[in-house]
């Protein structure tokens, strides 16, 4: 192998949304139940990386194809990042960018480590027409039948790796069917910014069905991502603190934060209020979906 290179599983512009004005942010580590380093300040460089992650091996040789495919994808996600954060209304968004979004999250999703085991259980599956896969000659675009190159990519090492790179590709034509709406939403400011290893919400995540379910991404310390089918037109913005206790309590490894009390203090609300994940994931989505009256939250 060669020098390690850090493959971020979030990328540096998403991470940015959630610095201090510093641009950098506290890392709270989340089974010592402490910050690290007590309390250094961090660069959105510094974490969220799994070295060489995105490399693969073929015949020996190393192939960094999948990290050249998230960058090229990146490049473009982030000069929209920098224009939903320049304003707080009126984004002018393109007929492409909310797509795009959509894209982003799935892709997003694929690519955390919280993931690993569940790739690495759909790589159990000794069909890649299981997984909805085919092999195709590339002069012609005719399906083909080959098992034994079919094997030989079940069987290479760096298959879950390769999956992980198909998933949001190979399931995007399931966003054509989608018929609920995506909104930025932005909430006064004033809460400390947070983010995890695990960001993304989904409101059934059992189902893994990126480009139909209910989901909310925090974009940066006050704005989210939300796709519902009828988004209230009015809720509590204290809704903003059962989010960022999701985003805590389904982290992984690890937290960036820019207020040092803040974890201990959506975990000590987590306590009093819920109790239990489930509870908070069904409490945050009936907070903003119109089909559940607001007085009967």
């Amino acid at each position: 192998m060669g020098k390690s290179v850090a493959h971020h599983y979030l990328p540096q512009f998403y991470l940015k949304g959630f610095t201090g004005a510093d641009s950098l942010f506290l890392i709270y580590l989340i089974r010592r139940g402490s910050f690290k380093m007590n309390g250094k300040r961090f660069s959105p460089a510094s974490h969220f990386f799994v070295p060489n992650d995105n490399t693969v091996i073929f015949d020996g040789v190393e192939d960094n194809f999948i990290e050249d495919s998230y960058s090229r994808m990146e490049s473009k996600t982030a000069k929209l990042f920098d224009k939903i954060r320049a304003v707080d209304e009126d984004y002018d968004l393109a007929q492409t960018d909310i797509p795009m979004l959509q894209y982003f999250a799935a892709e997003l999703f694929w690519r955390l480590p919280a993931q690993q085991p569940v790739l690495e259980k759909m790589a159990e599956r000794r069909s890649l027409k299981q997984l909805g896969i085919s092999l195709k000659n590339k002069d012609t675009g005719e399906t083909v039948d080959h098992p034994e190159m079919e094997q030989r990519i079940l069987q290479h090492p760096n298959y879950t790796k390769l999956l992980r790179s198909m998933m949001p590709l190979m399931t995007y034509p399931r966003l054509f069917d989608c018929k609920s709406p995506v909104t930025i939403f932005t909430f006064p400011k004033g809460l400390p910014a947070i983010c995890s290893d695990n960001p993304l919400i989904l409101r059934h995540p059992e189902k893994l069905d990126l480009y139909q379910d209910d989901f909310i991404l925090p974009l940066t310390e006050n704005k989210i991502l939300i796709r519902i089918k009828k988004l209230k037109p009015n809720f509590w913005s204290t809704v903003k603190f059962d989010i960022d206790m999701l985003v805590l309590l389904q982290a992984n490894e690890y937290v960036c934060c820019t207020d040092d009390r803040y974890p201990a203090m959506l975990k000590d609300l987590f306590q009093k209020k819920y109790q239990s994940i489930n509870r908070l994931r069904t409490g945050i989505f009936e907070s903003i979906d119109d089909e559940f009256p607001l007085e009967q939250l």
